[in-house]
């Protein structure tokens, strides 16, 4: 979720096919939503823009908050590479939850609302730069709390329960909102969720990864991985061709894995210069990354400094949790994810699901959506489980064994 801090990272930043086709499961544009538009002050007078879906009957059994990763996105979180409208990963799950029965706020990210009322996608990212520099950790939390408040009060959902449905770091930003008492969802369900501390996941982004990603591409098992295949790895992952050809000259012919391991001092090194320099910038200073703001400095800042578990922030959270991971998931390992949450999450509270060959958004990609139409269908439904649950009460029905947990990766 992160910048690569190596040349053979295994994908391009977060901050910037051939799909299952499965119709039967893909949001139908025949039925359209009952839109409200909603402008919301936020704590320190900014206007935050966001929008309640209402299935076209007007008629849900629950609300469920879109929470988006990290990137700066507006309301349709455009975050694919299909060329198609099921890039807009928000909207695509909006349009699916409404059908589903289920009522949905979604929210252009602080300064992220295109003036002309249009939206983000592959040939713009809007962003009013003077804003978006003020984004801290905290008013990611504090806006997300005022936007959920700000819909719930609106006569269009009347005071109904939340769950709260995080992409990424979404969920960082949820407990973040949680421990601070001012969110209080009934259920959260993840994709790709961090659930162990930011230092530890762009840590492990830095050092682990950078290796773990080079040998995963040794595509016939021999303990080499040569320049093709890494190129091919590339290719797969969805980096340009202009970027393939610029770093593939610097490529050896070929290396083995002890020689991709020997990397780990030198990645170490850059981990630590880029801590160094992260801090020694001013807070309030604006982060920039390919020449456009993407925060303050305190964001960035806070990636090398937050040792604290979200699990841990969640710990005294008592509705349902559910984990959906990727196995192909670049930006966070889902066995380090699901180790936290098991750690720190109430028994009973925790589902977790992995679907082992798709990446950090649920599709093809290791990093990138859209969704493949089977996981957007396991997500609906378990949006829908826990609207029949919370009607009970959003008391989990029992602890999930981990072998629960196995045989529900194995039916992904």
């Amino acid at each position: 979720m992160l910048r690569s801090l190596a040349l053979f990272a295994l994908c391009p930043s977060l901050l910037w096919g051939a799909f299952e086709a499965d119709a039967a499961v893909l949001p139908s544009d025949a039925v359209l939503p009952t839109v409200h538009e909603l402008r919301v002050p936020a704590k320190d007078g900014t206007v935050l823009h966001a929008e309640i879906d209402l299935p076209s009957n007007q008629a849900y059994r629950a609300v469920v908050l879109l929470v988006p990763g990290t990137g700066g996105f507006d309301r349709d979180g455009w975050f694919g590479h299909s060329g198609t409208p099921r890039d807009f990963i928000f909207a695509q799950l909006s349009r699916a939850l409404n059908q589903a029965g289920l009522a949905v706020i979604r929210f252009d990210e602080r300064g992220r609302t295109c003036p002309d009322g249009g939206h983000s996608d592959a040939q713009r990212r809007c962003a009013d730069a003077a804003l978006v520099e003020t984004v801290t950790p905290e008013n990611k939390a504090s806006d997300v709390a005022d936007i959920a408040a700000a819909a719930l009060a609106d006569p269009a959902l009347q005071g109904d329960a939340l769950m709260v449905l995080a992409h990424s770091e979404g969920l960082l930003t949820t407990a973040r909102a949680f421990e601070e008492h001012e969110l209080e969802p009934a259920a959260i369900i993840a994709i790709g969720g961090i659930m162990g501390s930011p230092k530890q996941t762009i840590r492990w982004q830095a050092i682990d990864r950078q290796i773990e990603a080079v040998e995963s591409m040794d595509s016939n098992g021999d303990g080499i991985v040569t320049r093709a295949e890494i190129i091919a790895g590339w290719q797969r992952q969805g980096l340009s061709a202009s970027a393939i050809a610029a770093a593939s000259p610097k490529l050896a012919d070929k290396r083995t894995f002890a020689e991709i391991e020997g990397r780990r001092p030198a990645l170490i090194k850059a981990y630590n210069a880029q801590q160094s320099d992260a801090m020694a910038h001013s807070g309030d200073a604006p982060y920039l990354a390919a020449g456009k703001p993407v925060a303050s400095y305190s964001w960035w800042q806070m990636w090398f400094t937050d040792d604290m578990p979200v699990a841990k922030r969640l710990m005294n959270f008592h509705g349902p949790v559910t984990l959906f991971y990727g196995g192909d998931d670049s930006q966070t390992r889902p066995e380090q994810q699901i180790a936290a949450a098991k750690q720190y999450l109430k028994d009973g509270n925790l589902t977790t699901r992995i679907f082992p060959e798709l990446g950090h958004t649920l599709g093809e990609s290791p990093l990138f959506g859209p969704i493949r139409p089977s996981a957007m269908q396991a997500l609906v439904q378990s949006a829908q489980a826990d609207a029949a649950l919370c009607e009970k009460g959003c008391k989990a029905p029992g602890p999930v064994t981990d072998g629960q947990a196995r045989d529900m990766a194995a039916k992904s």
